[in-house]
């Protein structure tokens, strides 16, 4: 009679931790990590390429880049040659695309300077992907088509390959939800992308709950065409303010991504 009692005691025990280890019905704030693969690639710091220059000396291309809020990265380059008497400025500008797991990187440049005891300037284009050994940088190709100007006359032009990197980190962020469901099935609410304290991109969620499935589809509309991001977040379970599982699918700052959730353990 008491094992019997037991075996009841311990049923009534599991079928509780199994009701409250159910999803809810989206109320209130809800917090997704996202890391790992899922982390946004962010051009930062500081990268440099030199190279022989095929008449003694080392020509040297070095990158110094920031990215904004709205994924622009911009900043400067220098060009060296000490034997050469080459120094020449880069602004650079540009954006990364591509995906989270194969990033892209292509920077617009404009550059001015001096060689040889002439002025030079002229525009170009630097191509970067990840480098083929690992770490926190790109590997770039650059060209660009310059000019000699002697007292303002122009001498002539020439399109001149280079080398060189652009460093990143590896930036993880968060999507932070303020939900409500209305009748047991339609979800609205609020979201935003989050660095930190940083609030990269704002959002409209609309959606459908599922009480059979336990588990909301959703749909992050930016309040800001300009930035270009979107979320889908499918299948997803919600309980204690974190998701339990579904997918991410996202595009922000330039870049595509998508991660079984949740992705931070």
């Amino acid at each position: 009679m008491r094992l019997g009692l037991a075996r009841v005691c311990v049923a009534a025990v599991v079928a509780l931790w199994v009701a409250d280890t159910r999803a809810e019905t989206p109320d209130g704030a809800y917090t997704i990590a996202l890391d790992g693969d899922a982390a946004l690639v962010v051009p930062t710091g500081d990268g440099e390429v030199c190279e022989a220059d095929g008449s003694g000396g080392e020509v040297c291309v070095s990158t110094h880049v920031s990215t904004s809020v709205g994924g622009v990265v911009s900043g400067s380059g220098l060009v060296t040659d000490t034997l050469l008497e080459i120094s020449v400025d880069l602004d650079l500008v540009g954006q990364v695309s591509g995906s989270t797991t194969k990033p892209k990187l292509v920077l617009g440049l404009i550059a001015a300077g001096s060689a040889g005891g002439l002025d030079v300037g002229g525009k170009g284009k630097i191509k970067c992907a990840p480098a083929d050994g690992g770490g926190t940088v790109f590997d770039c190709q650059g060209k660009a088509k310059l000019c000699a100007f002697e007292l303002g006359h122009k001498l002539g032009c020439e399109k001149v390959p280079f080398a060189t990197q652009v460093a990143y980190a590896r930036q993880p962020f968060e999507l932070d939800l303020d939900l409500l469901t209305v009748l047991q099935s339609t979800v609205t609410g609020d979201a935003t992308a989050q660095i930190g304290a940083l609030t990269v991109a704002s959002y409209a969620v609309k959606g459908k709950y599922k009480p059979s499935a336990d588990a909301s589809t959703l749909v992050l509309k930016c309040t800001d065409d300009a930035l270009k991001s979107k979320v889908a977040l499918n299948k997803v379970v919600l309980a204690a303010g974190a998701p339990t599982a579904g997918t991410a699918v996202f595009k922000l700052m330039g870049q595509k991504g998508a991660v079984t959730l949740p992705s931070v353990p």
